[in-house]
């Protein structure tokens, strides 16, 4: 062990041995124990070790951790494989416009073609709560990088009317990726409170409020249908952005 700069090494200290205990009696044995152990609790050697040992501690619960993770995929690695491919075929009935009825005649095919040997999440309900959840990590992923990136960004949004009547606000993206200017579906909002200027702006911040501001400050376009409740110069939904945005 070498000392660091500052710090001092005591060999009685390293060995375990505080006194000569031939040459001083108990008492003074004691009291030159206690002075010893005061002065070292305050040493920057003191220091020095209790860092080494936290990093030690660190690094074995790291090392512990990614052994158990290592472990656990070895053992699951059949089920895992598995489940990615349900994942695959629930993606696939999203990008293709299927039915969440079709997942179970998917998996029904893979299985006979011996491509999969999972026992569940073969049901539309788990094609949906997958969906589900794919889409919330897309989304996640999107709006990291609208954060750490310094480019700005555009909105594309648009009013749409859902198969059960329900009023609802398509908001697309438009940035730049890999030098590349890329659109990217981000959310539907049900447009529960109405459909006003004022309430399709207000929809639109909500939809961006986890963002954060700094990131809202590049905001720098917008983009929708010539309907006045999008842009008229005083109602209008972009009006109400800007005027929220500048404030």
């Amino acid at each position: 062990m070498k000392a660091s700069v500052g710090a001092k090494l005591k060999l009685h200290f390293i060995n375990g041995v505080t006194t000569d205990h031939l040459e001083k009696s108990r008492d003074k044995q004691r009291k030159t124990l206690l002075k010893k152990i005061d002065k070292h609790a305050r040493s920057q050697t003191h220091a020095v070790s209790i860092h080494i040992k936290q990093q030690a501690l660190k690094s074995e619960l790291e090392e512990a951790v990614r052994k158990a993770h290592t472990v656990w995929e070895e053992v699951n690695a059949e089920k895992i494989d598995a489940t990615c491919k349900v994942f695959c075929s629930a993606y696939l009935c999203a990008k293709e416009e299927l039915a969440f009825t079709k997942h179970p005649a998917i998996m029904k095919l893979q299985e006979l073609n011996g491509h999969t040997k999972a026992a569940m999440l073969y049901s539309h309900h788990s094609c949906a709560n997958i969906l589900k959840h794919v889409a919330q990590e897309m989304k996640a992923e999107l709006s990291s990088y609208l954060k750490q990136s310094m480019h700005p960004f555009s909105i594309m949004i648009d009013e749409t009317t859902t198969l059960s009547t329900k009023s609802a606000l398509i908001v697309f993206i438009r940035t730049q990726v890999n030098d590349i200017v890329c659109n990217f579906f981000y959310d539907l909002i049900e447009l529960s409170d109405g459909s006003t200027g004022v309430q399709l702006a207000n929809a639109v911040l909500n939809c961006f409020s986890d963002l954060g501001e700094s990131t809202l400050r590049r905001l720098i376009g917008f983009a929708s249908d010539g309907a006045s409740v999008m842009t008229g110069r005083y109602e209008g939904a972009v009006a109400h952005l800007k005027e929220s945005l500048e404030n």
